[in-house]
């Protein structure tokens, strides 16, 4: 009977988890119902940057060759985190983390996975050299809250998949990444949850479909890992946000034209930041100001 079952939900996750796990999903019974229940979990986005430009380089054959070598990269990675694909669009792929295994620390697996895809890249694109194939450059995004999990769609097609705010919310912090110039950002919330990595506060913000404002942070790196260049850098820009948020214009200028011009960090940041405080009109800020951006763009 074990088997059966195996080789039912074999057939149902083959595509989403990777074929080691399926024991594990057998073990636990009584959570692999397809109804959709709400759990809290971590969603990822990763998009490829400049896509259209590279697709239109290349022919049909070509561009998928491509992306399957891309894409299955990718995904090991996912899985090797202990992650489930959700689908891919494109050259989109998206993925959670606690479902359809349990995982408490679903927050800390989606960053190291982040954090391994970017890595990933210096060999996958060492691959892409030898076969005379552009390099890719990608953004991620995550996002950490309850979620609704399980079989949806119609009575044509159903996938199973997660839906919600937090994981509308995943898709706009991932967008975002282009706008800071950072490969990879997440939520307060998933960072919250992680230990052992250190986080650079990037921006306070407000998103397309959102009227409160959410804290957003750039995972750097392992904290064993990073230089004490690089940690002083990720607490002065700290303090320069602070500073920034408590509209000590000319202290917080002073700070971010320091780290801009000594970074280690990506410092589109820091332009950023400068290029508000020199343009902001202090008179026409609303008593209420809270320093968050209001992005009007998906």
């Amino acid at each position: 009977r074990d088997s059966v079952a195996s080789r039912g939900l074999g057939d149902v996750y083959k595509r989403q988890v990777p074929p080691e796990r399926i024991n594990q999903l057998i073990e636990q019974g009584g959570n692999l119902a397809k109804t959709s229940e709400r759990r809290n979990m971590t969603v990822l986005f990763a998009d490829i940057r400049g896509f259209t430009s590279l697709s239109e380089s290349m022919s049909a054959h070509q561009l998928s060759e491509y992306l399957n070598q891309y894409l299955s990269a990718i995904t090991k990675i996912i899985f090797d985190n202990t992650g489930t694909i959700d689908k891919y669009v494109g050259d989109m792929v998206m993925a959670f983390w606690n479902a359809p295994l349990i995982d408490k620390d679903h927050a800390q697996h989606g960053v190291e996975a982040a954090l391994a895809m970017n890595e990933g890249l210096i060999e996958i694109n060492a691959e892409f050299a030898k076969q005379n194939l552009p390099a890719i450059s990608i953004g991620v995004g995550l996002s950490s809250g309850d979620m609704n999990v399980g079989d949806m769609g119609s009575m044509y097609r159903k996938a199973y998949t997660v839906l919600g705010d937090a994981v509308n919310l995943g898709a706009r912090v991932e967008s975002l990444t282009k706008f800071y110039g950072v490969a990879i950002l997440v939520t307060e919330d998933t960072m919250q949850a992680c230990s052992g990595i250190s986080f650079r506060l990037i921006d306070k913000v407000q998103v397309v479909g959102k009227t409160t404002s959410i804290a957003l942070y750039e995972p750097i790196n392992y904290t064993n890992k990073l230089s004490k260049i690089q940690l002083n850098e990720i607490d002065n820009s700290l303090k320069a946000i602070t500073l920034f948020h408590n509209k000590e214009w000319e202290s917080a200028l002073s700070l971010f034209k320091q780290l801009e011009s000594n970074a280690v960090l990506n410092a589109d940041v820091y332009r950023i930041y400068i290029e508000r405080i020199q343009s902001t009109d202090i008179q026409t800020l609303a008593k209420d100001w809270n320093g968050a951006f209001v992005h009007t763009k998906k």
